[in-house]
Parts: C-alpha cells; sequence; structure tokens
C-alpha cells in the first residue's frame, strides 16, 4: 500500500535557477583558448564530482555548482601522480581547465581534460548541507531509496554528468511508498526541464545511481523541441538503447525516460525529463 502521495508540479522546483541551453558570456575565454580556474569539491559519485568554483580564495556558493565527469578526464595529484575517486573528499581544492562553462544546472564545463588536486582544504560542510537538503527536497529520494538518473555525455572538449528532474513517479519500499504526479516534459519549462548543450548527434549513457539492481525495463522516448508546448501528447519516437544504456542522442530534442524495477520489495516505475540543444541556441 502506498502511505504517502506527493504532488510536484512542473514550477515547484524553480528556487533553484535551470537554464537553457547557452553560456554564460562572463565566463567565456576567447574562443578555444583554454583557461585554468580552481574550485572545490561537495561530493563524489561514481561518475562524476560535484564543485563550487573558488570565489577571492574561498568557495562560491550552491547556485554555481558544477559537474566535473570522470570519463576521459585526467585526474591527478600535485605531483602528478593519478588519483582515483576514492582519494576525493568534499573540501579539496581542484585546478582545472576549461573553455567555458555550459549553463545547466549543475554546471557543466566545456572543455575540461585535466583536473589537479592542489593541496588545498576548506570547510564546506554548510555548501554540502545544502546541497543535500536540495536534493533531498526536490528529488524525494529519502527515507524511499528512488534511484537517480545521471546523463553522462563526452566528447573531445567536454565530460558532462546532468541530472534530470523526476516525472510521474511510483515508487515503493518495504510497504510504504511514494506518488508523484507531474505533467508530461514537452509541457514543462526551462526551468524544470534540465538542458544538455549538443551541437550534433552524440552518444550519451544513463546512469541509475543510489541503487544497487539494473531497472527490468527501460523505455526511452525524442520528440523534436518544436513539439513542446502541445495540447495533445505525440506519441514519440522509441530510442534504441545497448546494454550498457547508451544510446544516440539529437541536438534540438527533448527526452522521457521510464524505468521500472519489478522487486518485491523495493521497486516501482519512475520517469525523467531531459532536454538537448545545440550551442549557442
Amino acid at each position: 500500500m502506498l502511505k504517502k502521495i506527493a504532488a510536484l508540479l512542473g514550477g515547484v522546483i524553480s528556487v533553484v535557477s535551470l537554464a537553457g541551453c547557452g553560456v554564460r558570456a562572463e565566463e567565456l575565454p576567447p574562443e578555444e583558448q583554454v583557461s585554468y580556474e580552481t574550485g572545490w569539491i561537495l561530493q563524489v559519485s561514481d561518475t562524476c564530482v560535484y564543485m563550487v568554483p573558488d570565489e577571492g580564495g574561498v568557495p562560491d556558493g550552491i547556485g554555481s555548482i558544477t559537474s566535473v565527469g570522470f570519463k576521459d578526464v585526467n585526474w591527478q595529484d600535485a605531483e602528478g601522480q593519478t588519483v582515483s575517486a576514492a582519494d576525493l573528499s568534499p573540501g579539496q581544492q581542484i585546478r582545472y581547465n576549461m573553455t567555458m562553462v555550459l549553463e545547466t544546472w549543475p554546471a557543466q564545463l566545456y572543455g575540461c581534460d585535466s583536473v589537479t588536486l592542489t593541496g588545498g582544504q576548506a570547510d564546506v560542510s554548510e555548501l554540502v548541507a545544502k546541497w543535500n537538503e536540495w536534493n533531498e527536497g526536490n528529488g524525494v529520494e529519502d527515507p524511499y531509496g528512488m534511484p537517480k538518473l545521471q546523463v553522462l555525455y563526452s566528447d573531445d572538449k567536454i565530460a558532462s554528468c546532468a541530472l534530470p528532474l523526476k516525472g510521474t513517479s511510483t515508487w515503493y519500499n518495504d510497504g510504504t511508498g511514494v506518488c508523484q504526479d507531474s505533467d508530461h516534459p514537452l509541457r514543462w519549462k526551462d526551468d524544470h526541464l534540465v538542458s544538455i548543450s549538443l551541437q550534433k548527434a552524440a552518444q550519451m549513457q544513463l546512469n541509475f545511481a543510489a541503487i544497487d539492481k539494473a531497472p527490468d525495463k527501460v523505455v526511452l522516448r525524442r520528440w523534436d523541441q518544436s513539439e513542446r508546448g502541445q495540447t495533445a501528447i505525440p506519441e514519440g519516437e522509441i530510442v534504441t538503447l545497448d546494454e550498457s544504456y547508451t544510446f544516440t542522442a539529437k541536438p534540438d530534442s527533448v527526452y522521457e525516460l521510464s524505468a521500472t524495477w519489478d522487486d518485491e520489495t523495493v521497486g516501482g516505475t519512475l520517469s525523467w525529463g531531459f532536454q538537448t540543444c545545440a550551442d549557442g541556441a
């Protein structure tokens, strides 16, 4: 029996700014010129690190939180030795290269292929608490143990880890559960529909975090951006996923992912929405 019902409408999570496709003009260096910046680690996941940029020698606010992936990025210590996720922890200072910052939330570093631990350390406990509070309050993961979706993308200039928001979902855990209602992603506003900047068709990978078991059924659908806001929802195109949940993403598209776990004690059906659009759109 589901004992709790939570209705999260499209605009509820607008307290955090989720931007559309583009770049922050004030952070754009000269075209194709690599810039080196420093930041501070807030959280380490299996696939990426969430950090905040340095602001006058101290960590910036949570509104500037940025993801840095592990895939195709060289992580090293101050002596040039390779480090792994196990060597990283909140509060460590990092130095990273980039060509620009893409405006998603969390933001994404464009052109990042090298990250160095400087040896610096800061107290980021308050920022970590705010970040965790946002995740718990908007993702409804606790106490039900709902998985999170990560969309991983990298090419010769970018390694990113985006966190789409959930749509209509049901989840149960040992006799209790939650039902989350939402409109279709084609009707979501830009401040709710996480964007991934994409110039041309490219490979992306879906990763289910905060759960050990793979879903029993996964369906990914795609629509053109031009179909947003329609009264009747088109059927959409079913996108082919391989065994590692990798697919060919197209620019200027809206995606909805549905995943089902058929476990007797912990499971349900969750959905997420996200969009892609060409750089500079």
